[in-house]
């Protein structure tokens, strides 16, 4: 029987994080490939992305990498 209500506890909890509420952020794309870029050139891009939750999304601290 405790195996059975762990089993139920463990498929509840997996259903609630698939169907989780709150801010979701979905990229269009996750990587920009630049190729080569010669030394002490400047590289810009653009990643575009939406809000695909329920609630307002807010981005704090954003830092190149």
């Amino acid at each position: 029987m405790k195996k059975v209500v762990g089993i139920f506890i463990i498929n509840l909890l997996a259903v609630l994080f698939l169907f989780a509420k709150g801010p979701q952020i979905k990229f269009e794309k996750k990587l920009i490939d630049v190729g080569k870029v010669p030394i002490n050139t400047k590289v810009t891009g653009e990643f575009k992305f939406r809000n695909v939750g329920d609630e307002k999304l807010v981005i704090y601290m954003v830092k190149p990498g």
